[in-house]
């Protein structure tokens, strides 16, 4: 433990040495500066020279006995058994003979570790909250906006048709005609499309409220999605009143068929009944 009479008063009797040995030095450079105004310029750099010797030895002896109080303060810390007033007054007193020890531009450059270490964690903390509320931010803006288009082009799930489109949304930077950012930012979709002339998959960039759109025109891959595609006429299940539920495609109908649904179910085929 380092509670005993003996030790605390040997690590004071150390920094009094050292800083009496200090002390000493600065007072014989001042000395030595006046006598310097006595003597030539040879016997000026004679006694420079010893001078600079003296400070170098003194600074060993000082630096040594700061090394030795800092290794009692640290050695005295590694003690588990202390309190917390005397792990205080401790870490104090280790830190004052720290600085002491230090130079000055040494005492700045750590100083300067400090605050750069300090502001480098709060940097950090800063750069994680942006980026989490940024995300955030993202995720109910790209949300919002397709079920804005899913209401509006009556699918049958909005909550659905979200969690499909949301994999291929995301909030990008709109670009001017050169290609350049605007700085403006817009939702958009890469949606998995079908080219009109030949058929063939392809991936269309588009606004959310275009996307869905786009999807209702698609009977073959989005067309269950959808309220109006999805009504009573020809289709696979059968609902209360024996009435067929189902999905009709369009393209796989023959001429008659078309014109027989198109006179008797128009709704299956997106169509407005006739008030005649």
């Amino acid at each position: 433990m380092f509670d005993g009479e003996g030790e605390q008063a040997a690590i004071e009797a150390a920094a009094a040495q050292a800083a009496a040995a200090a002390e000493a030095a600065t007072a014989a450079a001042a000395k030595q500066r006046e006598a310097d105004k006595l003597f030539n310029q040879d016997q000026v750099n004679a006694i420079v020279a010893a001078d600079r010797r003296k400070l170098a030895e003194a600074h060993q002896v000082v630096t040594k006995k700061y090394q030795e109080l800092e290794g009692m303060y640290k050695h005295a810390l590694e003690d588990k058994t202390l309190t917390a007033e005397a792990r205080t007054q401790l870490e104090a007193k280790l830190e004052d003979v720290q600085k002491t020890y230090l130079t000055k531009e040494e005492t700045l450059i750590a100083d300067k570790k400090k605050v750069e270490e300090r502001l480098s964690q709060e940097a950090k903390q800063w750069q994680d909250s942006a980026i989490r509320w940024e995300s955030q931010f993202k995720q109910t803006l790209v949300d919002r906006n397709l079920q804005e288009a899913a209401v509006q082009h009556d699918a049958y799930n909005p909550g659905q048709m979200i969690a499909l489109l949301r994999p291929m949304t995301k909030v990008a930077e709109k670009l001017d005609d050169q290609g350049r950012g605007t700085g403006v930012f817009e939702v958009v979709v890469d949606l998995n499309d079908i080219n009109s002339e030949t058929g063939a998959p392809q991936i269309t960039r588009r606004s959310p409220e275009d996307a869905v759109k786009r999807m209702k025109e698609l009977d073959d891959l989005y067309g269950n999605l959808f309220k109006t595609n999805v009504v009573s006429g020809v289709g696979a299940g059968t609902a209360p009143g024996g009435a067929s539920i189902g999905r009709i495609n369009k393209q796989k109908l023959t001429t008659a068929e078309y014109m027989r649904i198109r006179k008797d179910n128009p709704e299956a085929l997106g169509l407005k009944k006739s008030s005649y």
